[in-house]
């Protein structure tokens, strides 16, 4: 074997042998990186896990949250139908109350038109058969309107006139003409023909107890 052989040859197991440490450093370093990409993607897998828990947490207390404000909405709104309702049959309430009064004051209006005009019809009947002398007549429709209203002065005054007048004699009627009077002067109601009227009166009951 020449030298040069040899020379080959040791060059060739010099080669080969690098590419074998080369080849181990490099298998070396891929090993390294493997186990680095596995850690990583390992703690990006778990960190991913913790996130997707978290989110799951989140949702579910959303959830949670969401039914209980469902619930509370229901409730509110339930209760302001119960005092929507009860204000409605308030209302329905009084608007009967108010139609129940309003015609109840229709019909008072009615009625005391009706006997406001009655009431006209007998004072200008009696006064008519006062001025004719008819002071039964008179004395008659008088008493009738003095029931009907004590305020009415003028209808009392023109009782205690035809009272009088149907018979200025009789003495039976002098304690009622001085008991009118009494009224008519507490009201100051009575005229200059009533204090006459009344002068007569107790002229004559001092005459009779004489």
């Amino acid at each position: 074997m020449s030298v040069k052989q040899l020379v080959v040859i040791c060059l060739s197991v010099s080669l080969l042998t690098g590419c074998l440490v080369f080849l181990c450093i490099q298998n070396v370093q891929l090993k390294k990186s493997a186990f680095e990409l596995e850690s990583s993607l390992k703690k990006y897998f778990e960190n991913t896990e913790i996130q997707i828990e978290s989110l799951k947490k989140d949702v579910e207390q959303l959830s949670e949250n969401q039914e209980r404000n469902k619930s509370l909405i229901v409730m509110t709104l339930s209760e302001l139908k119960d005092k929507s309702d009860l204000q409605y049959t308030k209302t329905v309430g009084m608007k009967n109350t108010y139609d129940a009064l309003l015609e109840e004051q229709k019909k008072k209006t009615i009625d005391t038109a009706e006997n406001d005009t009655e009431f006209q019809r007998i004072k200008a009947e009696a006064l008519l058969m006062y001025q004719k002398g008819n002071y039964v007549s008179s004395y008659e429709g008088f008493e009738k309107l003095v029931k009907l209203d004590f305020s009415d002065m003028e209808s009392l005054m023109y009782k205690m006139k035809s009272l009088y007048y149907m018979n200025p004699a009789d003495s039976s009627r002098y304690s009622e003409i001085i008991e009118i009077m009494r009224t008519l002067k507490i009201n100051s109601a009575a005229d200059k023909e009533c204090v006459e009227i009344e002068k007569a009166v107790l002229l004559e009951t001092e005459g009779l107890s004489e």
